[in-house]
């Protein structure tokens, strides 16, 4: 049987989703600043957490305390898909979210459009809803937004999570990278 352009072009359409389901095309790599290192010689101990999150669960996410969020025993916290990092001055990284990590196939089931990373830096944070929290960075999963070949690194300093790499706008052209 010979396969024609269009018949190829279906086949691969239909296949397509089983290489990339389960996978994200990227690692996300957290490195912890030397700044963070304290006056009294070591290094704070905070988490930070991936939250997988759709479209429709965005503006809830936004606008949710990160206190809140991370208070012992939040309902919230506890029965929301996520991937912790724990850093210390035992453990101060850099972590990787692999790519191939089960947590993704669980956030694409569910239709994940971004990846909320939210961290518990310690200090004093007067943040009124959430909004505008530095402690907290929403990056989407469209592999369009990000340059080929490259993971997403992420930096934790004191003044929040800082994004490493180059997002691109919405409907900007990869072309030009």
């Amino acid at each position: 049987m010979r396969l024609t352009k269009q018949k190829s072009l279906v086949l691969l359409t239909a296949i397509m989703p089983f290489f990339f389901s389960g996978c994200s095309t990227f690692n996300y790599k957290v490195e912890m600043a030397p700044s963070m290192r304290l006056s009294s010689g070591i290094y704070p101990t905070y988490e930070i957490d991936f939250v997988g999150i759709t479209s429709t669960e965005k503006p809830r996410m936004a606008a949710y305390s990160v206190d809140e969020y991370f208070t012992p025993g939040n309902p919230f916290r506890e029965n929301v898909e996520k991937f912790t990092m724990r850093f210390s001055d035992a453990t101060k990284g850099p972590f990787t979210l692999t790519k191939d990590n089960p947590i993704w196939t669980k956030w694409f089931d569910r239709g994940v459009t971004e990846v909320v990373v939210i961290s518990n830096l310690p200090g004093v944070w007067k943040v009124k809803g959430g909004v505008a929290d530095g402690r907290r960075l929403s990056l989407p999963v469209n592999t369009d937004r990000w340059p080929n070949g490259r993971d997403v690194g992420i930096q934790v300093n004191p003044s929040g999570l800082v994004l490493l790499s180059p997002l691109l706008a919405p409907g900007k052209s990869k072309s030009w990278w």
